[in-house]
């Protein structure tokens, strides 16, 4: 039998991750968790989800009120077109107040007159389904 005389390649070692902390992995898991920088991590996850959030509910409401509500011929930003609804709902406020007041007054005025005249009414009405009906 023949001997082989060449030599193997010395193995290869594969790169450990350095631990900084030279702490085992359980250990560094609960430093990492007990860290105050991961609850101000987590509420910042959960403060840009809320944002999101509410701002997936409120832009098809704004755009569904800016669409029966106020003049399409604005252009801009989302944040142009509030500032322009707001500034807009401002300005029409004392039309809106005088026109509801009018409707209210026009309701105090019919409904005196509907009480005035309401039971003369039913009367009539009684005699005459009390006639159409014989």
């Amino acid at each position: 039998m023949a001997t082989s005389t060449t030599k193997l390649p010395p193995p290869i070692r594969l790169a450990q991750p350095k631990n900084p902390f030279k702490l085992s992995t359980p250990r560094l898991t609960a430093m990492i968790i007990s860290s105050p920088a991961t609850p101000a991590f987590l509420f910042l996850i959960f403060v840009i989800y809320g944002g999101a959030l509410m701002s997936s509910i409120y832009t098809p409401l704004y755009e569904e009120y800016q669409y029966g509500c106020i003049n399409n011929g604005v252009n801009g930003t989302f944040i142009t077109g509030n500032v322009y609804s707001i500034a807009y709902n401002y300005a029409s406020e004392d039309g809106n107040t005088a026109t509801f007041e009018g409707l209210d007054q026009y309701d105090v005025g019919r409904a005196e007159i509907c009480s005035k005249y309401g039971s003369n009414t039913v009367n009539i009405q009684n005699e005459d389904e009390s006639i159409f009906a014989r």
